[in-house]
């Protein structure tokens, strides 16, 4: 015995655009907004991780200024294009850790990728 459905064809197809118009619209429209929260979230924490790079490039040059009087353009240019934090904060603890006429070398060792942890 075959069963009997309680809507037509079409009761069915307006039913299911009455629940797509409500329900899965307001579904998108809140998938959309979680979306560009997420976004406007990751926005502000790429922003706070360029501050904190900017910040050390500049204390790296302060301390490096400070000991050797003129940082050399190729540190100075080694440092301004390394956008690794812990290589940075690598590099400072190496400023204050080694001597004037090893400085340089040092420097940029230390900002190299495969550079070990001190």
């Amino acid at each position: 015995m075959k069963k009997q459905s309680l809507f037509s064809s079409e009761e069915k197809e307006f039913i299911w655009e009455e629940f797509e118009a409500k329900y899965l619209a307001k579904g998108r429209e809140e998938g959309r907004e979680k979306g560009r929260e997420e976004g406007r979230e990751e926005g502000r924490e790429e922003g706070r991780e360029e501050g904190r790079v900017e910040g050390a490039h500049r204390v790296l040059l302060q301390l490096l200024d400070a000991k050797l009087g003129q940082v050399p353009a190729r540190l100075r240019q080694a440092i301004e294009s390394c956008d690794d934090l812990e290589r940075l904060e690598r590099a400072a603890t190496t400023v204050v850790k080694t001597p004037r006429n090893r400085l340089e070398q040092a420097v940029l060792r230390a900002l190299r990728p495969d550079a070990a942890s001190t």
